[in-house]
């Protein structure tokens, strides 16, 4: 998938922030998992995450930018195998399934009244959401 094409198609609408400097994506992937998506890391490259209306859930998202990335891996605590990258701003997260060595789906987390977790499959891989998200938020 060519990221900074996606981005740069009119049809994407999330407002995106500008590239991180070379020195903290590294710093990040020092730290992170070794199998986040390849598409995930393109996009950071281009754009230090990303946030806007989409049709769905809430109705909002943000990618987080790499500062708070892994910070805030301990909302999914409990949730062995899966890495938060952003949430609607109403609770739930985006997040990777990590647990598979071949690709990573992405998900949607949410809570239950009684606290218990679910995850709720929204593509099998961060390039079809990336798609998906400037597919539907064309009638926005």
């Amino acid at each position: 998938m060519n990221v900074a094409a996606l981005l740069q198609d009119p049809r994407f609408r999330l407002e995106q922030r500008e590239a991180p400097p070379l020195e903290n994506l590294r710093s990040f992937l020092s730290k992170a998992p070794r199998n986040l998506p390849t598409t995930y890391l393109r996009f950071l490259k281009s754009s230090d995450g990303a946030a806007g209306p989409v049709p769905f859930g809430s109705g909002e998202i943000d990618i987080w930018p790499l500062r708070d990335v892994l910070n805030r891996q301990a909302e999914i605590s409990g949730l062995d195998g899966y890495f938060a990258f952003g949430s609607d701003r109403s609770g739930q997260l985006f997040v990777f399934d990590l647990r598979e060595a071949d690709g990573a789906p992405v998900g949607l987390v949410s809570r239950a009244k009684n606290g218990a977790r679910s995850v709720d499959v929204l593509s099998g891989s961060f390039s079809e959401f990336l798609q998906s998200l400037s597919r539907m938020s064309f009638g926005l």
